[in-house]
C-alpha cells in the first residue's frame, strides 16, 4: 500500500465527516413525486366546500391541501378525508 502524505490523509478524512454531514442534513419528502402531482395540480378552481367540515376554500388561510374525490368530484381537505393514496375516493362513495 503506498504511503500517503498527512496532509492527503486529512484531507480525505474532512471529505468524509462533510459528506456525511451534509447527508444527515438533507430532508426526506415524505410523499413520493405522484402524490404531490396530485395535490398540487388539482386546486379547486371555484368555492367548493369541504365535504367533511363544510369548510369553504376561498376562507381557507392556512394553506390547506384539497383533495377532489375521483367518483364524485366532490372536494375536501386532505386533513378531514384522511388521504393515503393519490386514487382518493371518499367515505361516501366507498
Amino acid at each position: 500500500m503506498p504511503k500517503q502524505s498527512k496532509g492527503v490523509l486529512q484531507n480525505k478524512q474532512q471529505n468524509r465527516r462533510d459528506s456525511s454531514s451534509s447527508a444527515s442534513s438533507l430532508s426526506v419528502p415524505t410523499q413520493d413525486s405522484t402524490d404531490e402531482e396530485v395535490f398540487s395540480e388539482n386546486v379547486p378552481k371555484q368555492n367548493v366546500q369541504c365535504i367533511f367540515c363544510d369548510g369553504h376554500f376561498l376562507s381557507d388561510n392556512h394553506g390547506e391541501m384539497w383533495v377532489m374525490c375521483l367518483a364524485c368530484h366532490q372536494w375536501a381537505h386532505d386533513a378531514c378525508a384522511g388521504v393515503e393514496s393519490e386514487n382518493y375516493v371518499c367515505d361516501f362513495c366507498r
